[in-house]
């Protein structure tokens, strides 16, 4: 939630079902306003409405479905903006020292546990609160109240990366020379930056009530308001074409959300948040003319020439590999270096499969149609073992989920961006592989069961593939 900027330190939270309260503590302890209720361990905690509620862990462990549904419920009534829902998920954990009870299963020490499938999860909140959830990992799931933080949010989720710079030039406002004293600008030079920042993530000059509000405060105390501390900033020359580019990709960003709200199944809103608003005007002068070029990128989206050209050009950037003939495979963490149509067709697939949160690696039919999405145990061995496969049909809109056993990902270097940590040992790696006759040149091989006892046999006759092969 943190990451998201769902959750600030201006907003209140509430942990429904707290525990024993670590989390409240962690949370206060870095100057969150947190408060927690447990009926077990804090049944004298506090049990008031707040900006946003946290339901970790909670569900999983309450047998009864209806007992579920009114919890679920329950802490929905405190959330003012926002509900967190957080369940252990199907697919991540060993079964083997289980015994199956009702719809979930009994541990070792007697107590319950149920694992949710993550579009199980998804029905039962709609279902109980009759609102659709956003996914954003495998078993965590957000339900807004407030739909003006739902498309910030959503939003957010499509900017790609942007590497700051002091001194960046706004593109859409001429530049003025400010005779500052030196010693007002070294006086406020934190709020400077601060402000820069925010400057750089929007791609243009704020509107003062886009200013953070503690920032707000900070140029009030110092005597200094937005409009000149705004003028200090764009006074700087160095780095001017820093933030035309912030700006391009600001824009290709909005285009991208505003392609993915037009797919059926997206979420519709009445109005869009005013922020948006002030983005379409200056980026594309209307909403109309926003609206227009969206829906031709999302249109273009559905031409085979078009997908197989994106493609190419993400190959040849080093952004992902082919597995195949016919099919591009990618890390995901990369998803949002990718060009504008590639990132609109996983964002499609993402609609209808909640998210693209959880997954490790995505694979793309060079007909554009079809989508695969690869989550792993661990997506850092050097042969993931999936655990939970997701496939996406756009042509048909149908999702189908399963657990392939034992499914190994093999030649993994091959789709892992061209910069990637510990890049040239893993190529080593795939390479030995590959000589060993374990896996063919479109990563194929054996299964998880029968590879460990492949590599059992070639260790005794020519020693380890490499260091760590076994993880």
């Amino acid at each position: 939630m943190v990451s998201h900027r769902i959750l600030t330190q201006a907003d209140t939270v509430f942990d429904y079902g707290c525990g024993q309260g670590d989390d409240v503590a962690a949370l206060a302890a870095n100057g969150f306003q947190a408060h927690g209720w447990d009926p077990h361990y804090a049944p004298d905690g506090l049990r008031r409405p707040a900006d946003v509620v946290n339901l970790g862990f909670v569900l999983n462990v309450i047998e009864d479905r209806h007992e579920r549904a009114e919890t679920l419920t329950a802490a929905y009534r405190f959330a003012k903006r926002a509900l967190c829902v957080a369940v252990m998920p199907l697919g991540k954990y060993s079964f083997g020292a289980l015994r199956p009870h009702g719809d979930g299963y009994l541990t070792a020490r007697g107590t319950f546990q149920k694992y949710f499938a993550q579009q199980e999860l998804r029905d039962f909140i709609a279902e109980t609160l009759g609102d659709a959830p956003v996914a954003f990992a495998p078993g965590i799931f957000v339900v807004f109240r407030d739909k003006d933080l739902e498309q910030e949010v959503l939003f957010r989720r499509q900017v790609r990366d942007i590497t700051r710079h002091s001194g960046w030039h706004s593109p859409e406002r001429p530049s003025r020379t400010v005779n500052a004293r030196p010693e007002l600008v070294e006086r406020i030079g934190a709020e400077l930056q601060m402000l820069w920042a925010a400057i750089v993530d929007r791609g243009r000059v704020l509107d003062t009530e886009e200013v953070p509000s503690a920032l707000r405060e900070r140029l009030r105390a110092a005597n200094v308001s937005i409009g000149r501390a705004t003028d200090l900033c764009l006074s700087d020359s160095v780095n001017r074409d820093g933030l035309a580019a912030a700006a391009t990709a600001r824009k290709e960003d909005l285009l991208i959300h505003l392609a993915l709200t037009l797919f059926p199944g997206a979420p519709r809103y009445t109005t869009l948040a005013r922020s948006i608003q002030r983005d379409l005007r200056v980026f594309f002068g209307s909403h109309a003319t926003g609206m227009q070029e969206a829906n031709a990128l999302l249109f273009s989206v559905g031409k085979p020439e078009v997908v197989r050209q994106a493609v190419s050009a993400a190959v040849e950037a080093g952004l992902g590999g082919m597995r195949d003939a016919a099919t591009f495979r990618f890390y995901a963490p990369a998803l949002n270096r990718l060009g504008a149509v590639l990132r609109v067709l996983v964002g499609c697939a993402g609609v209808l499969r909640g998210g693209t949160e959880g997954a490790d690696f995505i694979d793309i039919k060079l007909d554009g149609r079809r989508l695969t999405f690869f989550a792993c145990k661990d997506a850092t061995a050097r042969l993931p073992i999936c655990a939970e496969r997701t496939r996406v049909d756009l042509t048909r809109l149908r999702v189908s989920v399963d657990q392939p056993e034992g499914m190994v990902l093999y030649l993994k270097a091959r789709f892992l961006p061209r910069d990637a940590p510990g890049l040239a040992d893993q190529l080593a790696f795939d390479r030995k592989l590959a000589a060993a006759g374990i896996a063919d040149n479109e990563g194929r091989g054996p299964g998880y069961a029968e590879l460990r006892e492949m590599l059992k046999s070639y260790r005794a006759t020519k020693g380890p593939i490499g260091q760590g092969d076994q993880k």
